[in-house]
């Protein structure tokens, strides 16, 4: 489905004379005159280009060559350092309120790819429906359909509440159902693909509401292109299902080591890494119907642990000590 941009994003145009020719059928339409334009050869605007550079200064040619191979974020860190942690969960229970309360712990910037149920648009703010209430704030994903690019990354990308820039799912603009915002499926992934690049290189750590269904393009992408993927976990029934979706994510190439964030005790281990907490789901659900995210509360202070925990995970291979079936120190 492509989705109709609203007048904000569209470029003011003049009027035009069309509808005084149209009411009169038998005038005739003056003939426009014409003026000749004289022949100009332009040749070739690349040649001499090289002589050109080779007249800069040693000074301007390291400037630009700086330029080009930039290999620092916005906020000054290190883009190859930088990290994605997709929270995941396929019944989607605690993943929204998890990725929300992790990026403000982490000071991260937080990407909604949650398209059939962006929560997330909720806690900030952002209107999802009708045109008629729409404005830029509430620009997203979504608002742009078939127009997205990654460009547009580094505008929607704000800071809206809390102190971290935020990327909305965004308003629909009365369209129904979701974007496919790509000709195809394959399109699809690459582009989200591309929105994840682009984020890496604005922030040193970079959060993602991962949606549910990993069939779907913003999912997979998400999933496959992280660092880590964060899974809250609260039942027994829910890790079961988990891990029959883990398995179906490693048949269609998604091995990106996982961390499981538990909130009960008993349960089974299913993933590389366990984060095992102290929060209590009566806190982490008072929190939400008080509309406030539970790491800004006096009883929420252990996020800040378990997101350091988890960046320790997503660096494997770098030389830290988070090794496969580690479990956290947080209890």
């Amino acid at each position: 489905m492509s989705t109709k941009k609203s007048n904000y994003f569209q470029e003011e145009s003049g009027g035009t004379d069309q509808e005084d020719h149209l009411s009169s059928p038998k005038a005739k339409t003056p003939k426009p005159s014409v003026k000749l334009i004289p022949k100009i050869n332009i040749g070739n605007p690349l040649s001499g280009i090289g002589s050109k550079i080779q007249q800069m200064s040693t000074g301007t040619k390291e400037s630009i060559k700086a330029m080009l191979e930039r290999d620092t974020n916005s906020d000054g860190t290190n883009i190859q350092s930088s990290k994605v942690i997709a929270v995941w969960n396929p019944t989607g229970y605690y993943k929204s309120f998890t990725a929300l309360n992790l990026a403000i712990s982490g000071k991260a910037a937080l990407l909604n790819f949650d398209l059939t149920c962006p929560e997330l648009d909720v806690w900030f703010g952002i209107k999802q429906t009708g045109i008629q209430d729409a404005s830029e704030k509430d620009a997203g994903i979504m608002t742009w359909g078939d127009s997205l690019n990654p460009e547009l990354l580094t505008k929607m990308l704000r800071t809206i509440k809390w102190g971290i820039r935020y990327l909305p799912a965004g308003n629909k603009l009365g369209n129904i159902g979701t974007p496919t915002c790509a000709k195809n499926a394959v399109d699809a992934k690459g582009l989200f693909k591309q929105l994840i690049d682009k984020a890496r290189k604005e922030s040193s750590v970079v959060v993602i509401d991962a949606g549910r269904d990993f069939e779907l393009p913003p999912t997979y992408a998400a999933l496959k292109e992280a660092d880590i993927i964060v899974v809250p976990i609260t039942t027994p029934q829910e890790g079961k299902l988990i891990s029959w979706q883990l398995q179906e994510l490693a048949r269609v190439g998604v091995t990106t080591p996982t961390v499981e964030l538990t909130f009960t005790d008993g349960l089974n281990k299913i993933c590389q890494y366990r984060v095992e907490t102290n929060i209590k789901l009566e806190d982490f659900l008072t929190s939400a119907a008080e509309n406030i995210p539970h790491c800004t509360m006096e009883t929420g202070q252990e996020w800040v642990k378990i997101m350091n925990f988890i960046k320790v995970c997503s660096r494997r291979g770098e030389g830290d000590n988070a090794s496969n079936n580690e479990e956290g120190g947080v209890k």
